[in-house]
This record gives structure tokens, C-alpha cells and sequence, in this order.
């Protein structure tokens, strides 16, 4: 039986991409997945309950309105709506705002 790859996800402890195998997703922390051998080491807060998906099929979908509060499938609000305290960091260099230019007259030392 060939093992399911679960493409675009990366285990956030070991750093396996993309995850091959079974999946584990916390259903506290937004967007934290572990291959089955983190998994195995408990390498993440113990309180936290995991989601098991052996399946990529079986991996539940957030809502795409990013303007929306509404919770994904596990309960959370989606990631960058006003109900959500996290912050996705950018994704690609177009995403990075560009840095504030300064004017040359206003640097230390130009006259």
C-alpha cells in the first residue's frame, strides 16, 4: 500500500515536506501538523487533542472568505478574519511590504 502524501503540509517539528504518511493536526494551534514519528515523541503541549488523517481527502477545509469570522471545520475562526488572534506570516516575497524610503536630505550626516 503506498503511503498517502499529504502535499503543501510540513511537520512543524522535524520539518518533513511534504508529509508523508499519517497526518497529525492540533485542533488548538492554527495551521501545527506532525508526521507520525513527532507524533510518537509527544513532541507538542500534551494537552493538545490531534486530529489523525490518514487520508489528504479526509483533511478538513478552512473557508477561502478571509473577510469571514466564521469557523473552519475544527472550531477555529479563520486565520486573518477580525475573530482571529493570529497572524499568518507572509507566504511568498510579493507578500513582504516593502521597506518605508527614507528622503536623503533627512539621513543623519546630509546637509
Amino acid at each position: 500500500r503506498t503511503m498517502a502524501t499529504h502535499t503543501g503540509v510540513s511537520c512543524n517539528s522535524c520539518g518533513q515536506y511534504p508529509l508523508v504518511g499519517v497526518r497529525y493536526k492540533c485542533q488548538t494551534c492554527p495551521d501545527y501538523d506532525l508526521c507520525a514519528s513527532c507524533e510518537a515523541k509527544s513532541t507538542h503541549d500534551p494537552s493538545h487533542a490531534f486530529l489523525k488523517i490518514s487520508d489528504p481527502s479526509e483533511a478538513p477545509v478552512a473557508s477561502s472568505d478571509s473577510s469571514s469570522s466564521a469557523p473552519d471545520t475544527l472550531g477555529h475562526p479563520v486565520i486573518g478574519s477580525p475573530a482571529c488572534m493570529f497572524v499568518r506570516p507572509p507566504r511568498t516575497v510579493a507578500d513582504i511590504p516593502a521597506p518605508a524610503v527614507v528622503p536623503e536630505q533627512s539621513l543623519p550626516g546630509k546637509q
